[in-house]
């Protein structure tokens, strides 16, 4: 099994060929699993299959991995988590669900992205009030499917 930093590197650089992003990677037991991402768009089959297809041509030409394993590609799916604040500014306009730190409590905090700032996340809810919460208070969040 090759360093974890260099399969990390060869992963995003097959990845950048296609134009896409590594989301996030682990290798547990026989098992790759590779979260890939993209700027704009929502991750397709297609692109999942094009980036599978070029990683095990990759793994197997280099040699890379030795042992018998399992590729899984997938996208970080509709209820993604972010990580980020591009990752946040890059979903504005979209709603929600975050974790805060607040009081000595954890809150669930449900709603719209209506803006990123160097202080904290700004969201709106349907009564179209809105709140700042600070960085340092998130304690996670993702996105929450709306489906209509």
């Amino acid at each position: 099994m090759p360093e974890f930093e260099a399969l990390e590197n060869i992963i995003v650089e097959v990845l950048a060929g296609l134009g896409l992003k590594l989301f996030s990677y682990t290798f547990s037991g026989h098992v790759l699993r590779v979260v890939i991402d993209k700027e704009s768009g929502n991750v397709s089959v297609t692109d999942c299959e094009q980036a599978s297809r070029s990683l095990e041509k990759l793994f197997d030409e280099r040699d890379m991995i030795t042992q018998h394993y399992t590729l899984e590609v997938s996208s970080p799916g509709l209820d993604r988590p972010l990580k980020t604040r591009e990752e946040y500014a890059r979903f504005t306009g979209r709603k929600v669900k975050i974790i805060v730190h607040k009081d000595g409590q954890q809150l669930v905090v449900i709603g719209w992205i209506k803006s990123v700032t160097p202080a904290g996340l700004e969201l709106e809810f349907k009564s179209k009030a809105a709140s700042l919460y600070n960085w340092p208070d998130i304690l996670s969040g993702k996105l929450e499917p709306e489906l209509k």
